[in-house]
Parts: C-alpha cells; sequence; structure tokens
C-alpha cells in the first residue's frame, strides 16, 4: 500500500509541477501574455494521471513481493515503466501542447521524465532500504521450514549462519523426507515432523518460506513436495545440484547459498494484466461481430429438441474456483440422466445440430461470455468436472499444475489432441496442456488461436 501511495504522489508532483511550467512558460510565451490562469482541466488531469502511472506500474509487478524485492532489479524495472509511460504520454498528450516552437516540447518532456524518475526511484529507494534495514538489524524475517534430510540440511544452514549480516529467514523447524533414525539431528534446529506432516505443520507453524534440501536425483520425492507445497502460496526454494547449477537454473544470491526458487506465478505481472486486457477485448468484439450468427444457432437450438438453448454447468476454474460454463445446448435434456458421462464419436445424445455445431465448435461461442466475465481466458486448458477431475488427479497429480491459470475457451491440449472421450484420453490430452503452461506467453496464445481458427474453418471438431 505504501508503494502504491508513493507512486501516486510521485505522479501527482511531476504532474503538477508540468502544469505550472506549461502555465507560467510555455503557454505566455506562446501568447504574449505574463501568466495563464489554471483551469479545472487540471484536476481531470490528475486524477487521469495518476491512475495512468498506477496502471503501468500494476502491469510492471513492481508492487508483488515487496518485502523480498532486489533495489537494482527494482530501478531497472522503474527505468523501462516510467521511460515507456513517458513516450506514450509524450505523443498522446505534449504534442498537442500550445507552444511557441518545437524546442519547448523537448524541455517539457525533459522536465516532466526526470522529475517524475527522480521521484519514483527515491521514494522507492527510501521504502526498499527501511525494508532491508529492518532485514539487516533482525527486526523482519520470515518463519522458513526446511524440508530434507539432515546431512543435506546442516551444511546448508552452517553457510547461512556465515553470512556477514541476517537474510530475513527465521528457521523454525525442519522436516525429514526420510525415516528419521535416532543419531540424525541438526543442532539448534527441531525436526517438527515428517514429510506426511508437512501441510499440517506449515499452517500450524504460519510458514512463509521453504527450502527443500532432499536428494536430487528423486525426481518422484521432489515432485510430491512441490505438489503439496505450491497450493499453500508459500515461497518454494530447493537446494540444487551441481547439474541445475550448470544449466543455469540459479541466480545470483544475496546471501551466500545458491538456490532456486520456484516462481508460483506463470506469467509477468504486465503479461497477465495483457492478456486479461486482451481476452475481454476480444470476447467483446466476438460476441459483437458474431451476434447474427449466435442468434441462428439459438434458433435451430430450439427446433432441434425440446428444451433450453443454453446449457449450464459447473466447471472448476482458477484455483479450484467453481463456475458455470455456458455453451449451446447439443444434447438432449436427459443426456445425463443416469448421471456425468463424456461425449464420444456418434453419440446417441447428441441432437442433429448438435453435431454440426460440435464438428465448427459453434457450441463453445456462448463461453465467451465466461471469458468477458473473467472465470476463463480466450486460451487456457479445458475447465473440467469436479468429478472427472477427481479422477484425473487420482492417475496424475500433476493435473494441479493448471489451476494456476484460468481456463480456456481453446488449449494447446485441444488443439493438438481434440476432445476427449474417456479419463485416459483426459490425462494425455493434459500433458499437452501442461506443456503450455510451462511455455505460457503471448505468443503461445495467438499460435493457439491461430490453429483453432484453422480447426473450425476446416470442421475437425468432434
Amino acid at each position: 500500500m505504501a508503494y502504491r501511495g508513493f507512486d501516486g504522489l510521485a505522479a501527482a508532483l511531476a504532474y503538477t509541477a508540468l502544469y505550472g511550467y506549461r502555465k507560467a512558460i510555455v503557454e505566455p510565451a506562446r501568447f504574449g501574455i505574463e501568466s495563464a490562469e489554471w483551469e479545472e482541466t487540471y484536476f481531470v488531469g490528475l486524477v487521469v494521471t495518476i491512475l495512468f502511472w498506477g496502471l503501468l506500474h500494476r502491469m510492471s509487478g513492481v508492487h508483488r513481493e515487496v518485502l523480498r524485492k532486489s533495489r537494482l532489479a527494482e530501478a531497472l524495472t522503474t527505468l523501462q515503466t516510467i521511460t515507456m509511460g513517458s513516450i506514450v504520454l509524450f505523443f498522446a498528450v505534449f504534442l498537442d501542447d500550445y507552444v511557441k516552437d518545437y524546442t519547448d516540447y523537448y524541455s517539457s518532456f525533459g522536465m516532466y521524465y526526470g522529475l517524475l524518475l527522480s521521484l519514483t526511484l527515491a521514494f522507492r529507494f527510501a521504502l526498499g532500504s527501511a525494508i532491508h534495514h529492518r532485514i539487516r538489524t533482525g527486526d523482519l524475517a520470515f518463519p522458513t521450514l526446511f524440508i530434507g534430510t539432515a546431512e543435506r540440511i546442516t551444511p546448508v544452514i552452517a553457510r547461512f549462519s556465515k553470512s556477514p549480516r541476517p537474510t530475513g529467514h527465521a528457521f523454525v523447524g525442519w522436516i525429514s523426507t526420510e525415516v528419521l533414525k535416532a543419531q540424525e539431528n541438526i543442532p539448534n534446529l527441531p525436526c517438527v515432523g515428517n514429510k506426511t506432516d508437512l501441510v499440517a505443520v506449515i499452517e500450524s507453524l504460519r510458514i512463509e518460506e521453504t527450502i527443500i534440501a532432499s536428494d536430487p536425483s528423486d525426481h518422484t520425492q521432489l515432485e510430491r513436495i512441490l505438489l503439496q507445497l505450491e497450493p499453500l502460496g508459500v515461497r518454494i526454494q530447493w537446494v540444487p545440484d551441481t547439474f541445475s547449477i550448470l544449466t543455469g537454473a540459479v541466480k545470483l544470491d544475496a546471501h551466500g547459498v545458491p538456490l532456486v526458487e520456484i516462481k508460483r506465478e506463470p506469467l509477468p505481472a504486465w503479461q497477465e494484466l495483457t492478456k486479461r486486457w486482451m481476452d475481454a477485448f476480444l470476447s467483446f468484439l466476438a460476441l459483437t461481430l458474431l451476434s447474427p450468427l449466435l442468434l441462428v444457432s439459438s434458433v435451430l437450438v430450439r427446433h432441434s429438441s425440446p428444451g433450453p438453448i443454453l446449457f449450464w454447468q459447473e466447471r472448476l476454474g482458477k484455483n479450484k474456483k467453481p463456475f458455470y460454463m455456458v455453451k449451446f445446448r447439443s444434447m438432449y435434456t436427459d443426456a445425463e440422466s443416469s448421471g456425468p458421462q463424456l461425449s464420444s464419436d456418434d453419440d446417441p445424445r447428441i441432437t442433429s445440430w448438435g453435431k454440426i455445431m460440435r464438428k465448427y465448435r459453434l457450441d463453445e461461442l456462448p463461453q465467451l461470455y465466461n471469458v468477458l466475465k473473467g472465470d476463463m481466458s480466450l486460451v487456457g486448458p479445458r475447465p473440467e468436472r469436479a468429478y472427472f477431475a477427481a479422477q484425473i488427479l487420482e492417475k496424475s497429480p500433476h493435473y494441479s499444475q493448471l489451476y494456476k491459470i484460468r481456463p480456456g475457451l481453446t488449449s494447446w491440449g485441444m488443439v493438438r489432441y481434440g476432445y476427449a472421450s474417456s479419463v485416459e484420453q483426459m490425462v494425455e490430452r493434459m500433458e499437452f496442456d501442461l506443456v503450455y503452461l510451462e511455455n505460457l506467453n503471448l505468443f503461445s496464445d495467438l499460435k493457439v488461436l491461430v490453429y483453432t481458427v484453422l480447426i473450425v474453418m476446416q470442421g475437425r471438431g468432434k
């Protein structure tokens, strides 16, 4: 909150200085007067400017995890954001000013840019320094839990102890990933349980950070630990082996202990926000342009068989949050009278118009409403019902990774695999969505959308 407040203050001061400079120097020189009066539009511009910079800073992700931020990285992000935003304002606002000659443009821009950058950096440096001071003095520390074996944890603690200043970790204990032997202990660090107690220990001790120091070659165990930790929202780090260091997975550290951090957010903040904006804009545009097709499909659904035009069904979204997904009804109303079922080729429950809709995926179009609302994205793993999701998780715990992002109207799994008629096929399709998740970016979304359009045009739906 303090970061946002000081960012707003910096934006307000820089805008006020710019406005005052225009009224005291630029406009008098242009119109041959002593000074120009301040107008009510100043307050409108002030509010718009504060909102503009607040949005840009949010997109940059600079307000995330402020207690663990590198001041140098923060300064570079600030420089990039303010440079880009100021250039946008130059072409959108400054070029419309009343000026005597073009040098006034550059003087106005230089004054505004320099003041805004200086104030923002100064405020952020002051806040960052205050946080780092609290960490150095031990006034601020994060409850940290070790997970692994005494053999691997002991040398890591020794390296932490050699740090010339506090690192911000408050080591509260360790959890053994193996059967604890009587002689195993770590000086000054209590064993608070074993791997079966992991979730309960983290919740009871209010752990904020975890450091995994288990056998790096035991990928199965590491995977199980990660699957338990990720839904808890704690910071996850692990002690790498030599291979991980050589492949560049380990970044420069500030406390002398090489650690790999598992990122909780698949996308950088600016890409995540841009993806949401694109979803909202494109879904609104598609609903508008395709409204005649939606109307025709509604009429044909109504005449294909008795029942409602739209079919609402509960699915699991981001973070397993349930929502109701909407589609054009493509089956007879009693299609699942005997319980949840997956559709198959030549399914007798599908109506004649329903087969055509599925072939061209027209039945999915109402989900644009879900995208506009924010329950879904245009591109993302397909949402499943809780009934089938539980079966998929039982066969493949990796499936829980897909809950990190919004489900999509289309997906890489739908493009490369298609519809699934069984839980086994769902698991196979999920592998494609995991690949999408690990390579998530705006370009990959565009790629999936292009492939989807080709599939629809070719009628290669189910």
